[in-house]
């Protein structure tokens, strides 16, 4: 069984990825199960290689409707249809995480084997994002500070540049576990962007791939968790006219400041 983490920050594209790749008849995808009430916590700094073990062999199997993607939550209360595809033989799994990024290095330590997709997006975009969304408060776009109270989560600007650091560090130690790309290449080249992706990990590419690809494409929901996006010009770039202007300039002198390229 080959074990691909996709790990990004909130508000990055990351369950759209996902939505994505569960299109694939080979691939089972886990949405957040160290974040659902099943397995919340089940692996943490101190466990073992067993552990790890133990964590994957059940999650291949669980019928869990937070880890599935069939809570009211990803469905908006059914008035959402994300799209099923039938599975043949499942030899790939790939778990979605914007939590608990601290534990990468202790994936590759118990799966040398492991391939960890790192998704970043412009951070501006994932602010205007993250204080679009309802339930968020204005307040959090630079340190999360009501949300960041647990060291498993990464809201804010200064969570973003801390998992843009781990990104990079990882890719530097640990070259042959990691592929870091960005959103924004994934939404304006997708098809080339995702063959790259699809390479690094030694999975071929599937035309259900491109087929949802299409379909989340369709149009735009309003709804603050869709995965149904038409991207275009203006959804990579809504952030330039609408996120606080102050806050835009501390971020972008931020990433200038500290070498960030983005």
């Amino acid at each position: 069984m080959k074990i691909i983490s996709l790990h990004s920050a909130p508000r990055s594209g990351s369950t759209w990825l996902q939505t994505i790749f569960e299109s694939h008849p080979n691939i089972k995808t886990i949405y957040q199960p160290l974040f659902s009430y099943q397995f919340k916590n089940y692996l943490t700094e101190y466990s073992t290689k067993q552990d790890f073990t133990n964590f994957i062999n059940k999650i291949i199997h669980t019928k869990d409707l937070f880890c599935n993607m069939n809570t009211d939550f990803h469905t908006n209360k059914n008035n959402i249809d994300i799209p099923r595809y039938p599975k043949s033989i499942i030899n790939n799994i790939l778990i979605k995480n914007v939590h608990h990024h601290y534990l990468i290095e202790y994936f590759i330590k118990w799966c040398p084997n492991i391939k960890i997709i790192g998704l970043i997006r412009h951070p501006c975009a994932v602010i205007y994002s993250q204080l679009n969304c309802q339930k968020e408060k204005d307040s959090d776009w630079l340190n999360g500070s009501t949300k960041n109270i647990n060291k498993e989560n990464y809201f804010g600007y200064n969570k973003w540049k801390e998992i843009y650091n781990l990104f990079y560090y990882i890719k530097k130690k640990y070259p042959n576990n990691i592929i870091i790309i960005k959103y924004e290449d994934l939404c304006k080249n997708n098809i080339e962007t995702l063959k790259a992706l699809c390479k690094f990990l030694g999975i071929k590419i599937h035309k259900n791939m491109l087929d949802i690809i299409n379909k989340l494409n369709s149009y735009n929901d309003t709804y603050d968790y869709t995965i149904y996006k038409k991207i275009s010009t203006d959804h990579l770039s809504k952030w330039m006219n609408h996120l606080n202007k102050k806050i835009i300039s501390f971020i972008q002198n931020d990433i200038k400041n500290n070498n960030i390229e983005y």
